[in-house]
């Protein structure tokens, strides 16, 4: 089953799930969603963290909140962009109650910051933990991406 959810703002993702173009709340007639993915798009809101807080809502319990953001003091952002950090992100959704922050970190001059949502009133920041083997294999594209990223797995599983 193929896991519901939104990619905000990546345009090049138009085959792999709902896209927007803009930061602007979900519509809601489209049922909660198991993931929500935004990039930059976020930073063109007038209050980045109120539609934050609106994507959450969209979330079903479980669901993952992923930010790719550029931290203003690492990449340049244009004119109408809001100017955020690491920090901004880190505590965006201290206001809100239910969720836990796996990751938070400053990746090549970009926030990655992956909350889940959660069915209590809990605020935890648990980063996950890495065994001793692990990989990640990311294409993030469509079927032919997924197709050539796929064709490696069987030699990692050895």
């Amino acid at each position: 089953m193929k896991p519901t959810g939104w990619y905000l703002g990546l345009r090049y993702m138009q085959g792999a799930g709902l896209v927007a173009r803009a930061a602007e709340p979900i519509d809601p007639k489209q049922g909660l969603s198991q993931f929500i993915f935004a990039d930059r798009v976020l930073l063109s809101a007038k209050n980045w963290r109120g539609v934050l807080r609106d994507w959450w809502n969209a979330l079903a319990l479980g669901g993952h909140l992923i930010v790719w953001l550029p931290d203003c003091r690492h990449e340049a952002l244009e004119a109408n962009e809001a100017r955020v950090t690491l920090d901004d992100v880190a505590h965006a959704l201290e206001d809100i109650c239910g969720w836990q922050l796996h990751e938070c970190d400053l990746i090549d001059g970009h926030v990655y910051a992956v909350w889940q949502k959660r069915g209590d009133v809990k605020q935890l920041r648990t980063p996950w933990v890495k065994q001793p083997k692990h990989v990640l294999v990311a294409r993030t594209g469509a079927h032919g991406d997924a197709l050539m990223a796929s064709s490696i797995l069987p030699w990692l599983k050895e």
